[in-house]
């Protein structure tokens, strides 16, 4: 039995569009490129997919374009820009999308908010978010000798007691 993979859409007319982490997408994600609007709006209508990744710099109008016929549990929508500035943030949020992303450095900067997409629209439509949250799951304690850190609480303990340290220590 396979697994069934979420189903991205990468809009853009930049065949480069994230060529830095497509491979990653591929291998995590059922990917379609739509280089046009219009082919965004089709492969929206014909394949359904699950989210929708548009490049911001080059398609933001799509933005309130497919929220005009798609609901927020119907499809998610992310805007990556490859320029900061915060009016393409707030043109895209004022569009209709779900998340914005400025200049993605890492891959899981991307993953993590299809995971935050993923939950909120999790239905019986769409396959379990839950295989990429396993891996993103900090270590619960970190143990050196008789200190015991706490990564997500942010506590350091030595020989029982805790630590009072400042966030910049704590990094």
């Amino acid at each position: 039995m396979t697994d069934k993979k979420h189903r991205l859409l990468l809009c853009s007319q930049n065949a480069n569009f994230l060529n830095t982490f497509r491979a990653q997408l591929e291998s995590d994600f059922d990917v379609q490129l739509g280089a046009s609007p219009d082919i965004c709006e089709f492969l929206v209508d014909d394949w359904s997919p699950h989210i929708a990744v548009i490049d911001g710099d080059q398609m933001g109008n799509l933005t309130s374009e497919l929220r005009q016929s798609y609901t927020y549990s119907q499809l998610g929508i992310i805007v990556i820009s490859m320029t900061e500035g915060i009016f393409k943030e707030e043109f895209a949020f004022r569009s209709g999308a779900d998340h914005f992303l400025s200049q993605p450095q890492d891959y899981k900067s991307i993953v993590w908010r299809v995971i935050s997409l993923m939950r909120k629209m999790q239905g019986p439509h769409l396959p379990s978010a839950a295989k990429y949250e396993a891996n993103d799951k900090p270590a619960s304690t970190i143990t050196i000798g008789n200190v015991i850190i706490y990564p997500q609480d942010h506590i350091v303990k030595a020989n029982g007691r805790t630590l009072k340290i400042t966030p910049i220590q704590f990094k």
